[in-house]
């Protein structure tokens, strides 16, 4: 081959390695190590917002990275489980606007305390602190942010050691220079996380100088959350009154600072939880030697088993539940707002197996009493719920779920309108119990 040819050929040889170098820049690259877990990187790529507004029961994001062959990069997409859960965003008609800066992916907030501990923290934490010199992009539930974002964001973020400054709120099409991104390195109902993933909580405990308040038993209640219309066992306030005088320790983890109940968590060695928000706070920590029981308040339901049995010696979980009544929404059911009732017996017969014998003191009549006020409270905070679609159905299932157990006599009304009606009577006949018995 003449020498120019082969000088042809070598500079077409050169322009294709440049063309495959930027293609595969721009689709990521090979993946770079830093710190425990690879972050890869992405040019030039787009970022979308929340469109639809983000709730629990169905929550399906369309947002965040528009990632280079999407449907490929599951590695990199928001999971629960085994399953992705997100969609190709779509492309809005709106002009992006422009971010010359590199920013670390820190994923989309579902605005709830459990959801922000054990589906953005992991993902969030590890990115934050392999490159403490980048700030961090994060999808907002909705434009309102960050005035918007509760309160108890800034404890976490505290607690974590990132600086609220370093977030960068997405709330508009944004296209940025550089993104930086690894996979959830914890996934909610997902398998055991890396021991080095465990360790960067254990370092961060020490780096806040946490101190453990010591504890034999702790019983955490979600007091708290009976009048807001999300799922409760009702009668908890019973149970935890029963347990105080049997010597256990009462934590009500939403009344308290987070830091609180971060000690006390640290300190106890043994944890009874009723399952929710609680129960993934403690994902804030690494391992412990200690023993948790959860609660549950959903059947045949073990919320974040893999990931909280690895931070602690045993885990176990206690079905009690006699009747569970899921609202729906749009003929979905709502487990995340389910109203359970314990069978008496059987919840007896699991404490004594924890060595917690509660036989004694023990009043039938003082824990249908406690049902009833907390079964009152819930219905009237759930018929408020901007949420609560099918609320004539939910109190058809409500109500013949009590004659079932015999909270009230029969027959159940002939409608679901009449089931309405019937229901809310019987919150304001029950509430008044309160009443009297407080005069």
């Amino acid at each position: 081959m003449p020498r120019q040819g082969r000088t042809s050929a070598l500079l077409a040889r050169m322009r294709r390695l440049i063309r495959h170098l930027r293609g595969k820049a721009g689709r990521g690259g090979a993946p770079a190590t830093v710190g425990p877990f690879p972050l890869e990187r992405f040019d030039n790529i787009l970022i979308m917002p929340n469109r639809r507004g983000i709730a629990l029961g169905q929550f399906l994001p369309e947002a965040g990275p528009v990632w280079p062959k999407f449907a490929k990069r599951k590695d990199l997409r928001f999971r629960r489980d085994s399953r992705v859960m997100d969609r190709r965003p779509r492309k809005l008609s709106v002009r992006a606007e422009r971010l010359d800066e590199v920013l670390l992916w820190g994923g989309t907030i579902v605005p709830q305390f459990g959801h922000i501990i054990s589906e953005t923290v992991p993902r969030l934490f590890a990115s934050a602190m392999a490159r403490p010199d980048l700030r961090i992009a994060l999808v907002a539930p909705d434009a309102t942010w960050p005035e918007g974002a509760p309160k108890y964001l800034a404890s976490v973020l505290s607690w974590l050691g990132i600086d609220e400054d370093r977030l960068v709120y997405i709330t508009k099409p944004t296209r940025v220079r550089a993104l930086l991104a690894m996979p959830q390195p914890e996934v909610l109902d997902g398998p055991a996380p890396p021991d080095a993933y465990l360790a960067m909580y254990e370092e961060n405990a020490r780096r806040q100088g946490l101190t453990a308040d010591p504890r034999a038993t702790v019983f955490v209640t979600r007091g708290s959350v009976v009048g807001t219309g999300r799922g409760i066992i009702t009668g908890e306030s019973y149970l935890a009154e029963r347990l105080a005088a049997q010597g256990v320790d009462i934590l009500d983890a939403g009344a308290v600072p987070l830091a609180q109940q971060l000690g006390t968590y640290a300190g106890a060695k043994t944890l009874i939880i009723v399952e929710g928000s609680a129960q993934l706070g403690r994902q804030l920590l690494g391992r412990i030697d200690q023993n948790i029981h959860v609660l549950q308040r959903r059947p045949d339901f073990h919320l974040a088993e893999q990931t909280l049995g690895a931070r602690c010696r045993s885990l176990s979980f206690i079905d009690c539940i006699a009747q569970f009544v899921v609202p729906e929404r749009n003929g979905v059911g709502q487990l995340h707002l389910g109203i359970a009732y314990l069978d008496p017996g059987t919840l007896l017969a699991a404490f004594l197996g924890m060595g917690i014998d509660l036989r004694e003191g023990w009043s039938d009549a003082g824990y249908d009493a406690a049902k009833r006020q907390d079964t009152a409270r819930w219905w009237l905070a759930y018929r408020r719920l901007s949420i609560a679609t099918d609320m004539a159905g939910t109190a058809t299932k409500l109500f013949n779920a009590l004659v079932d157990m015999a909270m009230v006599n029969g027959p159940a009304p002939a409608t679901p309108e009449d089931a309405m009606d019937a229901m809310d009577k019987l919150a304001v006949e029950w509430l008044a119990e309160k009443d009297v018995n407080d005069a």
